[in-house]
């Protein structure tokens, strides 16, 4: 039996697995978390390595409902039947760095959609309607970095901000990373505020007309010289 998670959130979805008694990510072309596009279930059938008539246990957790979730023949509005647990979608919620989340089940998504921080997920729930809130704090297995998983390492990082050293040379900035990650460029201002007034340039203007007319007269005085000796 194939056993997904797929979690949509902000039109990006996650793809994850049960392995090892633990849930882990299943990578895109290297991404954990990728853009939510027309072909995903062609890649979906794909990485799963699915046969048509295998039999599925896909658990989904959405904040809105999509239609190319939603209207897929994958979908079931509630599997009372799934393997997977709320403790597992909050593991999940965890590997991202999600904090006071509500969850319901995917039968209450309509009267829900205008709140905030609000899940919604096709398994049946221990509470039909709601879970709970739940705190910031990362439990305490994953608490100590040494500890982490790769996917929850990935997700920590992912809400983290780093400062890079940028290179601008020839229109284009460069900087150093050992990660792919979304980077944003912007420009730091310099702590020192006080303007610095640039020298002021001379004015010129009087010097050139000088020289032109310097020029004039030596041009008049030669015409003059070369008419007189013209006359002798």
């Amino acid at each position: 039996m194939i056993r997904h998670l797929i979690l949509l959130q902000n039109q990006k979805v996650a793809l994850f697995r049960i392995h090892n008694n633990k849930v882990e990510p299943i990578l895109k072309e290297g991404e954990k978390i990728f853009a939510l596009k027309e072909d995903f279930w062609e890649w979906w059938q794909e990485a799963a390595e699915y046969m048509q008539g295998d039999c599925v246990d896909i658990c989904f957790v959405f904040d809105k409902p999509h239609p190319l979730i939603q209207e897929s023949a994958f979908y079931t509005p509630l599997n009372e039947q799934s393997q997977w647990t709320q403790e597992n979608i909050l593991e999940v919620f965890d590997f991202i760095g999600l904090g006071k989340v509500q969850l319901f089940q995917a039968d209450c998504a309509e009267s829900k959609e205008d709140l905030e921080n609000v899940f919604f997920t096709n398994i049946t729930l221990n509470a039909p309607k709601i879970i709970r809130p739940f705190t910031q704090e990362a439990p305490k297995s994953v608490r100590n970095k040494a500890q982490e998983t790769e996917a929850q390492r990935f997700y920590r990082e992912l809400q983290e901000k780093e400062e890079h050293e940028v290179t601008v040379k020839d229109g284009y900035a460069s900087f150093e990373t050992n990660h792919f990650s979304t980077y944003i460029l912007t420009e730091k201002k310099s702590d020192n505020s006080s303007v610095v007034e640039s020298e002021k340039v001379p004015d010129t203007y009087d010097s050139i007309m000088m020289n032109i007319l310097i020029c004039l007269l030596s041009f008049t005085g030669l015409l003059f010289i070369s008419y007189n000796l013209m006359d002798y």
